[in-house]
C-alpha cells in the first residue's frame, strides 16, 4: 500500500500494531529465549512489520501476514542462532482472558502438550501453534508457504502423534 504522507503511513501501521499486536506477542513469547527475552523478540517482528508494511498488497488478510512475517521473522533468528539466540519453547498460553477456569487436568494436558511438541519439527511446531491459534488450513498454508495439502497431512500427523501420546 502506497500513503500519501509519512504520518499517515504511521497510523495506519500504528492501528495494525493495536489491532495485531497479540499475535505477534503469542509468537515471540513461543519462540524467545531467555538470552534474546520476549521484549527484544516483539521489537524484531515489529521492525520487521514497518520493514515490510508498504509492501503489503492485500492478497490475503492483514492478519495472515502479520502472522507470516513474525513467524519468518522468529525462524530466521532460529536458524541463525544470532544475535538473539532464538530458541524453541513450550507453547504459550493462548487466549487465557477467554479461559480463566480451566480445570487443573486441562492445564496439565496443555503443559504436556507444549513440552511433547518440542519434539517436533519446527515447521510442525509453528503449525501446532497457528492450529490453537485456531487459523484455518488455508491460511496456514499463505503463512508458511506449504501448499494446503501439506499443511492437512502435516496436522494429521501431528494429531496422530499427540493421540498416541496422550491416549
Amino acid at each position: 500500500m502506497k500513503y500519501s504522507s509519512s504520518t499517515e503511513r504511521e497510523a495506519a501501521f500504528n492501528q495494525l500494531w493495536q489491532d495485531h499486536q497479540g499475535i505477534v506477542v503469542r509468537m515471540a513469547r513461543y519462540y524467545a529465549s531467555p538470552q534474546a527475552g520476549l521484549d527484544d523478540l516483539t521489537q524484531e517482528i515489529a521492525v520487521q512489520l514497518w520493514r515490510s508494511f508498504e509492501n503489503f498488497k492485500g492478497e490475503s488478510r492483514l492478519s495472515t501476514w502479520v502472522y507470516r512475517v513474525a513467524l519468518n521473522t522468529c525462524l530466521a533468528l532460529h536458524r541463525r542462532k544470532q544475535p538473539h539466540q532464538v530458541e524453541m519453547k513450550e507453547l504459550p498460553d493462548l487466549h487465557p482472558a477467554s479461559q480463566p477456569e480451566i480445570q487443573l487436568d486441562q492445564q496439565e494436558l496443555l503443559r504436556a502438550i507444549r513440552a511433547f511438541a518440542t519434539q517436533f519439527k519446527p515447521v510442525d511446531q509453528s503449525l501446532l501453534l497457528l492450529l490453537m491459534e485456531g487459523v484455518s488450513y488455508e491460511e496456514m498454508a499463505t503463512i508458511t508457504g506449504l501448499s494446503e495439502t501439506n499443511v492437512g497431512a502435516r496436522i494429521n500427523r501431528i494429531r496422530k502423534r499427540l493421540k498416541a501420546a496422550f491416549a
